[in-house]
């Protein structure tokens, strides 16, 4: 009989040792675990701050060409402007379309840009 009590309270030693073990090994794991989900937990955190602040450069670079845009727009009209106010005489633009072979539109364009110097449009033309 007292050999049985033995045995089994030997068993139920050994049980518990493994238990013991095994709840170690459990927490090491648990914090194995814990620590690569931090790591996880970090890694996509870090992208969305990385995605934020792409996300912000991006509406910067967006707004900064939205400007350049509006400005390139706003001289364009300011040189048109400038452009039709320059008064030319239809004989020079006859004379530009005949001789250098273009259209009557671009004849009166390059005289207006030359401020009706015919002498300088031609120049112009020429040396393109």
């Amino acid at each position: 009989y007292q050999r049985r009590v033995r045995e089994n309270l030997f068993h139920f030693r050994m049980s518990d040792d493994n238990t013991a073990e095994e709840t170690e090994e459990t927490k090491t794991n648990q914090k194995g675990t814990q620590k690569e989900q931090a790591n996880d937990l970090e890694k996509v955190t870090d992208y969305a701050e990385e995605r934020e602040i792409d996300e912000n450069k991006a509406k910067k670079a967006l707004s900064f060409f939205t400007n350049v845009q509006k400005n390139e727009e706003a001289e364009k009209a300011e040189r048109a402007k400038e452009l039709a106010s320059v008064v030319i005489k239809s004989e020079d633009v006859v004379l530009l379309s005949n001789e250098l072979e273009i259209s009557k539109e671009p004849a009166e364009e390059l005289l207006r840009s030359h401020k009706g110097n015919l002498t300088a449009a031609l120049l112009a033309f020429v040396n393109k």
